[in-house]
């Protein structure tokens, strides 16, 4: 795992303007989709994949994760993204462009790796991708 976070951390510094500290390297836990889901939503079923947890800055993935996939890749590098925003303190006009910009580096990742469709290969869909990065009215 380690060699992988150190190629993630490397291509987000080399390719994004977000500080890299190595400082504040995360915790990397697998869990089950249903753990996923139920500290997420208290569900056992959602659409969340991994996520993000700023009290103990670690990102937690699904136990069927995969340093091969370049998918799965890419998670890990969007959760990346979100453990540097927390660190580094980013402000964002709404929590939604947190989203925007970790999604922006994710698909750039996947292009960069042979994706033609990032959206497609992570499963998610427009109007979805438009909902989880616009400001409502009730964020501002």
């Amino acid at each position: 795992m380690q060699e992988i976070l150190l190629a993630l951390l490397l291509w987000l510094g080399n390719n994004t303007d977000i500080v890299v500290d190595n400082t504040y390297i995360p915790e990397i836990i697998l869990i089950s989709p249903t753990e996923v889901c139920k500290f997420i939503q208290k569900e056992e079923n959602c659409s969340t994949v991994a996520f993000y947890y700023f009290k103990n800055r670690s990102i937690y993935l699904p136990d069927y994760w995969s340093k091969d996939n370049v998918v799965h890749r890419s998670i890990l590098l969007h959760e990346l993204v979100h453990h540097f925003q927390y660190i580094n303190n980013i402000n964002f006009r709404c929590p939604p462009h947190k989203e925007k910009q970790a999604y922006e580096i994710q698909f750039a990742f996947l292009e960069e790796n042979g994706i033609d469709d990032p959206k497609k290969a992570i499963s998610l869909g427009d109007l979805m991708h438009l909902i989880l990065t616009t400001c409502s009215m009730m964020q501002f």
